[in-house]
């Protein structure tokens, strides 16, 4: 077995990036950040049409696929975690909604699937296991309560301090993500849902446990160690 790939899903905020980058540095593959590819083209997009439309994508497939080819460096880079992901942070609720459009999808699948041609690599994203490597050697599914994802993008130091959902903040979050949530699971291209021979874990409270009882799945399955 020369390049092994293994896939990381989940809804946002459940720690997928951290397990991801936890689990390759333990495994010493590389890291795939489908989500940075979205924010890096929906950022490219706002640069080159000085607007983004809501509606009408669809109908320029010619101008994105152009804007995309004479990116193409600047898209491998991101999949491959080679940009910063601060500068894409408050493009995180357009990338999930160019998510639901086939043409973006389309245009972008080829700089997921080709970032990494012969190193290993474990992907993250919402719909690794079950669209964009659907042959993966190994598929993880990350669950999280939404509460705690709230929390945790709060920075609350105690994931289950529910006290503290009370706060005005903590409900905007909350409904903003489950709108998110929402979104992501429903639509009609790629939905984020578990992959059938996934292995689904828990990630409630300590990151070290998900990493280490990932890692010993994915050493079993494959025979690593």
């Amino acid at each position: 077995m020369s390049q092994i790939i293994v896939t990381i899903d989940g809804l946002s905020g459940t720690g997928k990036s951290s397990i991801a980058t936890k689990l390759a540095n333990k495994l010493g593959f590389r890291v795939l950040h489908s989500g940075l590819v979205y924010r890096a083209f929906a950022k490219l997009l706002l640069e080159e049409l000085q607007c983004i439309p809501s509606k009408g994508l669809e109908t320029r497939k010619d101008e994105l696929v152009y804007i995309a080819n004479l990116n193409r460096d600047f898209l491998y880079k991101a999949a491959r975690g080679e940009l910063n992901p601060e500068d894409f942070r408050d493009w995180g609720q357009k990338a999930s909604e160019f998510a639901q459009l086939p043409i973006i999808r389309e245009i972008l699948l080829p700089f997921q699937r080709e970032a990494y041609t012969k190193e290993s690599f474990v992907a993250e994203g919402r719909d690794m296991g079950t669209v964009v490597f659907p042959d993966a050697h190994a598929k993880i599914f990350i669950e999280t309560a939404l509460t705690i994802r709230v929390l945790r993008r709060l920075n609350v130091s105690n994931p289950l301090d529910l006290k503290a959902l009370e706060h005005p903040k903590s409900l905007l979050e909350l409904m903003s993500l489950a709108k998110r949530d929402l979104r992501d699971t429903i639509r009609n291209v790629a939905p984020c849902r578990k992959a059938t021979e996934a292995f689904v874990v828990i990630n409630h409270l300590n990151i070290e446990v998900t990493v280490k009882c990932i890692i010993d799945y994915v050493s079993n399955r494959l025979n690593l160690f």
